[in-house]
């Protein structure tokens, strides 16, 4: 029997690290996705080229970044009238009826008493926009968003250190997730009292503002991530 020679296509394996990390937000397809990894200038690109935004405050380009692996830098913030201006864009990234998904990672530094601390506030399909912060109030540290601050403040999970935080909205509740695993469903609205926009680390401009480095933050306006997508974005980040 004459000898054959069989040549199989080459098997590529997935990068490691941030690469990986990178690459796996990129297939998830997101609405906007702001890696905050300037060192220069005022623009914060959204990798998805939807809405930049605009570095306003006093805000520290270049700071170490909280990708494992992952040579993109982040920001810090520390200040109050630090953000990240998105207020002009017309884009509803939290969709109330189809769902929508909301990744960030973050390195609290600290909150006033009884406070907050904003990660995100996001325009939504209502009249009133979704935000997400870590409260502090109890001598808690935890996740905090619902119809009006001082009925979302809620043990739901302690933060402390570098974390990587998802959360997803199905239209009737919340899930979310800390380091890749699921750490509470809960019911919720939107806040009120603050002007239906988007904007990053902060609530109203003023107030409530992000003491801490901020790094990766991406939206999926109709999508809600699944577990799985949780947690291997959590292992592609070095967090779980």
């Amino acid at each position: 029997m004459p000898f054959r020679r069989v040549f199989y296509p080459d098997f590529v394996l997935p990068p490691e690290g941030g690469g990986g990390f990178a690459s796996l937000v990129s297939s998830l397809s997101p609405t906007s996705w702001w890696r905050l990894g300037e060192s220069s200038g005022t623009t914060a690109v959204d990798e998805q080229g939807l809405n930049n935004g605009i570095y306003t405050g006093s805000i520290t380009l270049g700071s170490t970044g909280l990708v494992s692996g992952d040579s993109d830098t982040a920001i810090t913030l520390t200040a109050s009238g630090a953000y990240v201006d998105v207020t002009a864009a017309s884009t509803v990234y939290a969709d109330l009826t189809g769902g929508f998904s909301v990744l960030a990672i973050t390195d609290l530094a600290s909150i006033p008493a009884s406070s907050f601390a904003s990660i995100c506030r996001l325009k939504s399909s209502s009249s009133a926009p979704f935000g997400l912060a870590y409260s502090n109030a109890a001598s808690y540290t935890d996740i905090s968003f619902g119809l009006l601050p001082s009925t979302s403040r809620r043990a739901i999970a302690t933060i402390t250190g570098p974390t990587m935080l998802l959360v997803t909205y199905n239209g009737t509740a919340y899930s979310v997730y800390v380091n890749g695993s699921l750490v509470a469903n809960i019911a919720g609205g939107n806040y009120s009292g603050v002007t239906n926009s988007t904007i990053l680390g902060n609530i109203n401009a003023t107030t409530q503002f992000f003491n801490g480095v901020l790094d990766e933050i991406a939206v999926w306006s109709g999508t809600v991530l699944s577990s799985t997508d949780a947690m291997d974005l959590a292992v592609a980040a070095g967090y779980a």
